[in-house]
């Protein structure tokens, strides 16, 4: 992949609310986008009862590494071997029953 195909999806992430949790927790009640704010604390939850998120901890961002390789991981990924493209399944563990229940509604 050419490299300023990947610094354009590196600035896209930067500007994503993956990369700005703090931005969707600071949203106001009167934001059409309020809704966010609650499914980031779904998705927090979800993942403090899958053990990847401690108790009261906030998640910082969700990175390339967390669809890509491992929520979470620490290590280094070996970019021919350990990476994947993420699907709705994937995405289904951490994002809670939205994405599941869409992907089951597509696969019916």
């Amino acid at each position: 992949m050419p490299h300023r195909r990947i610094a354009g999806m590196v600035q896209a992430w930067k500007r994503s609310s993956h990369a700005n949790l703090d931005k969707i927790r600071n949203l106001k009640e009167s934001d059409p986008t309020f809704y966010k704010k609650g499914k980031l604390e779904d998705v927090e939850k979800n993942l403090r009862s899958m053990g990847k998120l401690a108790e009261g901890e906030n998640l910082k961002e969700v990175g390339c590494i967390d669809c890509h390789v491992e929520i979470g991981a620490k290590k280094k990924a070996d970019h021919t071997k350990d990476l994947k493209m993420p699907t709705a399944d994937v995405c289904g563990t951490v994002t809670c029953k939205n994405l599941r229940n869409a992907n089951q509604n597509v696969t019916r």
